[in-house]
C-alpha cells in the first residue's frame, strides 16, 4: 500500500492492525515491560552505553520511521552517529552499523559471536526449528544445511548451472516480447524457473514457489504481521489475531509444496527414471552409496549429515528454491530502473555486447569480455540495494567496542545503504555511475577489468559466517539476463508518466515497485528475438 509522505504516527499503524483488539491492554503491556526493563539498561563498569537517540520506552523511535521507508530515517541517525549507533525498537536492543570496519571487527573478526539469528517475533521458532537456513540460530543444523547449499551451488556453477539459464533466458525473452507490460512478473518467473531446475530438476510449480515467497518475505519483515510488532500477540487466540491464522496456514502451504516437489524426485529416482541433475538428486544419491575408504577429506558424509527422514533436507532445498527467487529478481528490477533513468548506458552496454557476442546470447563464460555490463549490473546493486538494513545478527555474548558496552540479545544490522552512500569509497554516492568501476579515477576501481568489477566480496552479500553463498548464480544469472534485455529491447520513460526510483517495496528482502516504462523490442531486432523460439 503506498502510505502518506510524512512517517505515519505509531499508535495509528498499531490500531490498524490490532484489529478486534482494545489498545488498553497494549498501553498496560508497554507500561509492564518498562517497568521491568528499567533495571537492565545499566552497564559494566568501566564502559558506555552504545550511543543512539533518546527514545520511548519499549517502543523507542518507532514513531519517527516511516513504514514503507524506514531506512531513510536509519540512514539519517546513522551519518549522525558515525556509522554506529543503537536504539530499542519494540523491546529489543538494535545495534545499527553502517561504517565498513566497525562491520569487519564485529560480524567477521568476531563472527563466534555475531553469527546467529533473532527470532523472527510473529514466528517464536524461525531461528531453531532447522527448517529455514537463512534465519537459523548458530549451531550443528546451521552448518549441515550451510554447507550442503555451499556443495550444491558449487556443484551447478561447474557444471554451467545444468543449462537452467540458458534455456530459461530464452523463453524469458520470447515472453517478454509478447507481452511487455508483464515485464514485473516475467522476471520473477525467469528467477523461480531456474531456482526450481537447480533443486527438482523441474520449472513445473514456479508459480507456486512465487506465491508462496510473496507471502513469506513479508511474514519475516518488520512491517508484516502485527506480531512482528507486537509479539505478545502469540499468546493470544487465532481468532483475535488472524495473522496468526495466516502464518500458520501459509507454513501449511509451504510445507506440502516442499515435500510434493522432493517426493516426485524421489519416486523417479526409485522407479528408474531419467533424473535431471538437481540438489534433491545429489541428496538422494548420497544416501545411497558408502563412502569409499580413499574418498577426499571433505566428501559430505552419507545423506549430508541430515536425519534420517528427510524432512532437513526437504527444507534446505526448498529454501534454496525460495530465497533464489527474490534475492535475484529485485536486483535484476533495479537493472532495467536504473538504465531506465539513465538510457545512455543502454546505448553504451550494447556497442559491448554487439563487439563481444555479436547476435548470439551471452554465457556466464564470457563475463570476462564484459566488463562495462558487469559495472552496470554492480553499480545498479549499489545504487538502489536489494536489502537496505541488512539482515539481523544476534549477539550472543556480552561484549565491549571501542568503549561501548554491547550486551547479549542485541539485534546487529549492517545498513548496507549507509555501506553504499559511504562518500570517501563512492563519491557522488547518490549518482548512478558505472564508471565508478571502471576508471581509475574512482577509487573503487579494479584491475584487471577482465575480473573486475564483480559481485563476489562486495559488502551487498554480507560479511563473516553468514556470507551470502550463492553469489556466482546472482553473477550468471545478472549476467546473462541483462545482457539478453539489452540486446532485444529498448526501454525508455512513458510520455507524462514519471518514475519514483524511491518507491521501493518494505520488506526485508526487496525491490523497485512496478514502474510503467515503454519497452519494445530494439529495431532491427526482431530477428534475433524470434529466433529464439
Amino acid at each position: 500500500m503506498e502510505f502518506l509522505s510524512q512517517p505515519l504516527d505509531v499508535s495509528y499503524l498499531f490500531l490498524c492492525k490490532l484489529g478486534k483488539l482494545s489498545f488498553i491492554p497494549l498501553v498496560a503491556t508497554i507500561v509492564i515491560l518498562y517497568i521491568w526493563s528499567r533495571g537492565s539498561n545499566s552497564v559494566p563498569v568501566g564502559t558506555k552505553p552504545l550511543p543512539g537517540p533518546w527514545g520511548l520506552p519499549y517502543i523507542g523511535r518507532v514513531h519517527d520511521l516511516d513504514p514503507s521507508k524506514p531506512w531513510i530515517k536509519l540512514k539519517e541517525w546513522s551519518d549522525q552517529y558515525n556509522g554506529f549507533f543503537a536504539n530499542t525498537m519494540m523491546g529489543p536492543t538494535h545495534l545499527w552499523i553502517g561504517d565498513p570496519k566497525i562491520a569487519h571487527d564485529l560480524l567477521a573478526k568476531r563472527a563466534p559471536i555475531y553469527s546467529s539469528r533473532p527470532a523472527i517475533p510473529g514466528i517464536p521458532d524461525s531461528n531453531t526449528n532447522n527448517q529455514w537456513l537463512p534465519l537459523m540460530e548458530l549451531g550443528e543444523p546451521w552448518k549441515r544445511q550451510r554447507r550442503f547449499v555451499q556443495m550444491s551451488l558449487t556443484k551447478a556453477h561447474q557444471n554451467d548451472f545444468y543449462g537452467s539459464i540458458a534455456f530459461e533466458v530464452r523463453r524469458f525473452i520470447l515472453q517478454l516480447s509478447r507481452n511487455p507490460e508483464s515485464y514485473y512478473r516475467l522476471i520473477r518467473e525467469y528467477t523461480a524457473r531456474i531456482s526450481c531446475r537447480l533443486c527438482y530438476g523441474s520449472p513445473d510449480d514456479a508459480e507456486e514457489f512465487i506465491k508462496n515467497v510473496e507471502i513469506f518475505i513479508p511474514h519475516i519483515s518488520p512491517g508484516g504481521p502485527i506480531t512482528n510488532l507486537l509479539p505478545f500477540l502469540n499468546h493470544l487466540p487465532e481468532f483475535l489475531v488472524p495473522a496468526k491464522r495466516e502464518i500458520r496456514e501459509r507454513r501449511e502451504v509451504e510445507h506440502a509444496l516442499f515435500k510434493t516437489k522432493f517426493n516426485e524426485v524421489k519416486s523417479q529416482l526409485k522407479e528408474g527414471h531419467p533424473t535431471p541433475q538437481c540438489a534433491t538428486r545429489s541428496y538422494l544419491l548420497s544416501k545411497t552409496p558408502s563412502t569409499p575408504p580413499d574418498c577426499p577429506a571433505d566428501t559430505p558424509p552419507k545423506g549430508f549429515g541430515f536425519a534420517p527422514d528427510d524432512h532437513e533436507a526437504t527444507y534446505a532445498i526448498g529454501m534454496l528454491c525460495n530465497v533464489a527467487i527474490e534475492t535475484i529478481s529485485g536486483p535484476l528490477t533495479t537493472f532495467l530502473l536504473a538504465t531506465l533513468l539513465h538510457p545512455s548506458w543502454q546505448t553504451r552496454l550494447l556497442h559491448e555486447l554487439n563487439l563481444v557476442l555479436g547476435t548470439r546470447l551471452a554465457t556466464p563464460a564470457d563475463a570476462p569480455r564484459l566488463p562495462t555490463l558487469r559495472a552496470a549490473i554492480k553499480e545498479s546493486m549499489r545504487w538502489r540495494p536489494p536489502v537496505p538494513l541488512g539482515v539481523p545478527r544476534l549477539v550472543t555474548e556480552d561484549n565491549v567496542y571501542a568503549g561501548y558496552f554491547i550486551p547479549k540479545g542485541t539485534e546487529a544490522h549492517v545498513m548496507e545503504l549507509a555501506l553504499a552512500r559511504n562518500p570517501a569509497l563512492y563519491p557522488s554516492a547518490e549518482s548512478f555511475l558505472p564508471e565508478r568501476w571502471l576508471e581509475p579515477a574512482f577509487p573503487t576501481y579494479r584491475a584487471p577489468l577482465t575480473e573486475h568489477p564483480r559481485l563476489d566480496g562486495h559488502h551487498q552479500f554480507g560479511s563473516g559466517w553468514r556470507r551470502c553463498p550463492g553469489v556466482p548464480l546472482v553473477e550468471a544469472e545478472m549476467l546473462v539476463a541483462c545482457a539478453a534485455l539489452v540486446q532485444g529491447f529498448e526501454w525508455r520513460e512513458r510520455e507524462g508518466v514519471s518514475v519514483d526510483p524511491d518507491r521501493w517495496t518494505s520488506n526485508v528482502i526487496g525491490g523497485p515497485l512496478e514502474f510503467v516504462m515503454d519497452l519494445r523490442v530494439r529495431e532491427g531486432r526482431e530477428g534475433f528475438v524470434a529466433g529464439l523460439d
